[in-house]
């Protein structure tokens, strides 16, 4: 591939060839994807400087995961519950509420957020890419829409299944993307993922080539390879005590909370090891992967997997990147304790792939105007606006029918991919209200 670089500036790759799309110009004339990130994503171009006393990836990701962020980037929004096929719940999370009193045409855009593992739409990172997003043009921000899709168990949606969510179960995103689609229809649906959210984006893109609901997609911190990302979780004696600890800690914690809710499918895997999984005195990643995610973290076929490493080997983002058809952009920081390994030798041509020198996994902390704010927020806000009003959204995508049967929306290619709204008012949620006992920012 070929490497754009400038000083103190994300490196940017691309294949030789570029895709081309048709832009919203008078003409219609079709330029290439890297001439318009060029054009419309100067931050790419721009240096990111990472406040001085963060610095190196460990901090940086430290304080994503341990500063108080409360009172920044404050968000609410309107939850409204899915039912799935399996008997899965999904928790969407849109913003604006209805409280806040704004209108919108119909053809606003609309932006699809995948959080990171144990996460929801309370988490920072988030909060730090919407708040901007979803403020009026007139006051200096994008004025578009968002929601967040809230994980089986995740962020308070009760688990009504004996089954979880993991890198490599799409089937709930495409399951939530007709409903979306349905409830949007005008609206380009623009995707973005962290961690493990951003490799769920990536799997799911690269399955649905051209028939993609999701007109672009973005990932932050994406996690490509989970093999080397296993490896490097144990490789030393740091982060296997910090990191691994804390995401395996996270998940035995989040599956002890709906312990409840298991007791009522007594014979179900994921209810009978409920047991070893909180006995252990030390909790892994790859622990809880072996217990628990290579068994009942989605459907069968191609769950159970014989192992861990036989699931990661599956689940991992990179081998998915070929099938992509709409513009796609990947950030990630080379010194992420957590993820890495970019695949910058990528030759597809709808794919841009951005490397920082810094940041750590989802920190990208600067301080601008006095204040510690996320860089990732410009570039982000930047491809949001030239996938949405740059380009013809929906010229490239071809997605299948949506069927409606007894109140169900169901994929005209699969009908085990449906999904149900369950009846109720609205939940207000506050997105500065993180879950209690669980650490953020991961």
């Amino acid at each position: 591939m070929g490497v754009f670089t400038s000083s103190c500036s994300p490196r940017l790759f691309w294949p030789d060839i570029s895709a081309r799309v048709s832009t919203n110009s008078a003409s219609g004339e079709q330029r290439t994807l890297r001439e318009l990130v060029l054009e419309h994503c100067p931050s790419l171009s721009s240096p990111f400087n990472p406040v001085w006393w963060l610095f190196n990836g460990h901090m940086q990701t430290m304080y994503s995961a341990l500063a108080d962020f409360t009172q920044v980037d404050k968000v609410e929004y309107d939850r409204v519950f899915l039912r799935l096929k399996d008997g899965g719940t999904l928790g969407l999370d849109f913003t604006p509420p209805r409280s806040a009193g704004r209108t919108f045409s119909d053809d606003t855009p609309v932006i699809v957020v995948l959080h990171g593992l144990t996460g929801g739409s309370y988490e920072s990172y988030v909060r730090a890419v919407l708040a901007p997003a979803i403020t009026p043009a007139s006051e200096g921000g994008l004025g578009y829409r968002a929601v967040v899709l809230n994980s089986r168990g995740c962020a308070g949606v009760p688990l009504t299944s004996p089954s979880l969510y993991c890198a490599g179960r799409t089937t709930d995103l495409r399951s939530a993307l007709l409903y979306l689609q349905t409830l949007y229809p005008k609206a380009p649906l623009l995707g973005v993922g962290f961690s493990l959210g951003s490799s769920v984006l990536t799997k799911y893109l690269g399955e649905e080539g051209e028939e993609s609901r999701l007109t672009s997609g973005l990932g932050l911190g994406v996690p490509w390879d989970l093999l080397q990302m296993n490896d490097r979780l144990n490789n030393n004696w740091f982060n296997r005590n910090v990191y691994s600890k804390a995401l395996g800690k996270n998940c035995g914690a989040l599956l002890m909370r709906h312990a409840a809710e298991l007791a009522q499918w007594p014979d179900s895997y994921l209810t009978r090891i409920l047991p070893e999984v909180v006995g252990r005195k030390t909790l892994l990643a790859v622990d809880f992967d072996e217990l628990v995610s290579r068994v009942v973290s989605g459907p069968s076929p191609p769950w159970p997997f014989p192992s861990a490493l036989a699931f990661y080997e599956y689940c991992s983002p990179n081998q998915y990147l070929p099938g992509v058809r709409v513009p796609y952009l990947s950030l990630d920081s080379d010194d992420d304790p957590i993820a890495n390994g970019s695949p910058i030798d990528s030759v597809n041509p709808w794919v841009t792939l951005g490397l920082t020198a810094a940041g750590g996994h989802l920190g990208w902390f600067e301080k601008e105007e006095g204040e510690i704010r996320r860089w990732v927020r410009k570039p982000a806000l930047e491809w949001f606006r030239l996938t949405a009003e740059r380009v013809q959204v929906f010229k490239h995508t071809r997605p299948r029918a949506i069927i409606e049967r007894d109140g169900w929306l169901i994929d005209a290619g699969d009908e085990e991919m449906a999904v149900t709204l369950i009846d109720g008012e609205p939940q207000v949620v506050k997105g500065s209200e993180a879950t209690d006992g669980l650490l953020a920012g991961l």
